[in-house]
């Protein structure tokens, strides 16, 4: 089997996923009502190819 992770490994891992997550909330607080809409474009466009 694998080797047991390191402790410190796993602290790293946390804090890095934990920044990702609070900087992409913070992109999308703060994304222009430009943005939001051409994403909603995009994503009913996705829907109807499905």
């Amino acid at each position: 089997m694998g080797k047991p992770c390191h402790p410190r490994h796993q602290l790293w891992s946390f804090a890095y996923v934990a920044v990702r997550r609070v900087l992409s909330l913070l992109l999308l607080v703060f994304r222009s009502s430009g943005s939001k809409e051409i994403e909603i474009l995009v994503l009913r466009h996705e829907l109807e190819i499905l």
